[in-house]
């Protein structure tokens, strides 16, 4: 089994963990394997996103019928994106966090995470 990497590995917050100046590329790298997505920009500076959901899908969802009124799932969406410097050192974080609620015949509406 290989260790997880971009979306998995990233579960725990980066926020955290790193600190603006000091923390490089290689540093995020080494704890959190490739991130879901990588710029490398043309004056050298980098800005890397790690992302990943989790959804729970409410049980009546599979009994026929009581699926019609109270089937649907929450999905939880995370992302942090990093800004490294042409040095290689952090500059900036962005967190962002959301939350989606989706029910069989009304749709799906957003909230403020909790």
């Amino acid at each position: 089994m290989t260790a997880p990497t971009g979306a998995a590995a990233a579960q725990k917050p980066v926020v955290e963990k790193v600190q603006v100046g000091v923390t490089d590329y290689s540093d995020i790298l080494a704890r959190y394997g490739s991130p879901a997505r990588n710029q490398l920009h043309a004056d050298g500076s980098r800005t890397v996103t790690y992302a990943w959901t989790k959804t729970r899908i409410r049980p009546v969802t599979f009994v026929p019928l009581l699926n019609l009124v109270g089937g649907g799932g929450k999905t939880r969406i995370n992302a942090q994106t990093l800004t490294f410097g042409p040095d290689g050192k952090l500059v900036s974080l962005t967190a962002d966090d959301a939350k989606v609620e989706c029910v069989i015949w009304s749709g799906c509406s957003g909230a403020s995470p909790d």
